[in-house]
């Protein structure tokens, strides 16, 4: 890379992207004052959910093998902050993230992500799908029937966005992989709402809908690289 603001790149060898949808009032009250939610057409707050496998290694950034598990609001996007570098195209504020690895973890956390305060997240994969629990039990259940999928180019840019005690921070990130989108008749993903994962999220009831899911091709290194912002 050759951006003057770019950061790192880490490896990712699977992906399942998550796009749903929530009721507003779950999701307004957990964002700070000067984050404000995408507005959407039905008045719906966008909710999503990833599940990621992040290969050992890097560019800059070294780390070892894990899953990781995310969730986030669609947020209104700011790229004023990145004069160079990759645009992103949407916004999402980090609700709380969880990986099986506990040196990505303090490296999240040393970075502002919102990690989930336990260190014993397991994802267990099946014939079926995959099992995502701790030691508080079952936090959720993916399932994707796509065997025979055609994969094509896919890039994604995108900005996390997160609180520090100085502020907003927004960091800007690249995707390049091979992906696809899913049909809803392909995958199904059961969230354990009561797990303590989600219970500061307020969904409870909330019954979120998905929208819209993105397949990363697995077993295949694809990149993910991280931009930062200018701040002064």
């Amino acid at each position: 890379m050759n951006a003057e603001n770019y950061v790192a790149s880490i490896f990712l060898d699977f992906g399942l992207f998550f796009s749903l949808e929530v009721e507003t009032d779950s999701i307004q009250p957990l964002l700070p004052e000067g984050v404000d939610l995408e507005p959407s057409e039905n008045g719906k707050a966008g909710l999503m959910f990833n599940l990621v496998h992040f290969m050992e290694g890097g560019d800059v950034a070294q780390m070892e093998a894990c899953w990781e598990i995310d969730a986030g609001a669609r947020v209104e996007l700011d790229n004023k902050m990145f004069p160079i570098g990759p645009e992103a195209l949407s916004a999402s504020f980090l609700l709380n993230v969880a990986s099986t690895s506990i040196g990505y973890n303090e490296e999240c956390e040393r970075r502002s992500y919102p990690m989930h305060p336990r260190l014993d997240l397991k994802v267990v994969e099946d014939e079926a799908g995959f099992n995502i629990s701790d030691g508080e039990g079952m936090i959720a259940r993916v399932e994707h029937a796509a065997r025979d999928t055609v994969f094509a180019p896919y890039r994604q840019a995108g900005q996390d966005v997160m609180v520090d005690p100085l502020g907003i921070v927004r960091v800007n990130y690249e995707i390049a992989a091979e992906g696809t989108q899913l049909s809803l008749e392909e995958v199904r993903l059961i969230l354990s709402l009561e797990h303590p994962f989600f219970t500061r999220l307020s969904l409870i009831g909330a019954e979120p809908k998905i929208r819209k899911v993105i397949f990363i091709k697995p077993e295949q290194r694809h990149s993910v690289a991280f931009f930062k912002g200018d701040y002064e």
